[in-house]
């Protein structure tokens, strides 16, 4: 993994937006699987990130904060 720690979040409070990588693989493809929820894929198929749009209400305050 390139020494980097996975997974990791990272949280953008201005545009109310999360988004946890399990990789770092390259993303090959994106599908929304519900409305705010986006999972990247890498070439192979593999889930190598999810995205949450409106993150504040989806995700625990704490975790967001955390991330921030």
């Amino acid at each position: 993994m390139n020494g980097t720690a996975m997974p990791s979040l990272t949280y953008d409070a201005r545009s109310n937006m999360a988004y946890v990588r399990l990789s770092n693989a390259e993303v090959s493809g994106s599908e929304e699987v519900s409305p705010g929820l986006v999972i990247d894929y890498d070439e192979d198929g593999k889930i190598i990130a999810i995205e949450f749009q409106d993150a504040a209400a989806q995700l625990p305050a704490d975790v967001l904060e955390k991330a921030g």
